[in-house]
């Protein structure tokens, strides 16, 4: 009788955070990538040099 089964909306709460979690992390990597891009363009001389 201890067994007690979670009510949808925790499972609901929890994907939701997993999800959220997941989002930031790859926003957080493209701006990660984006900003290395520009650095690598910045140190690249450009043809005016």
């Amino acid at each position: 009788m201890g067994y007690r089964e979670h009510p949808p909306t925790v499972f609901l709460h929890t994907a939701c955070c997993k999800r959220f979690h997941f989002e930031t992390s790859l926003t957080r990597l493209n701006r990660a990538i984006s900003f290395g891009a520009r650095i690598s363009l910045l140190s690249i001389p450009g043809p005016s040099r």
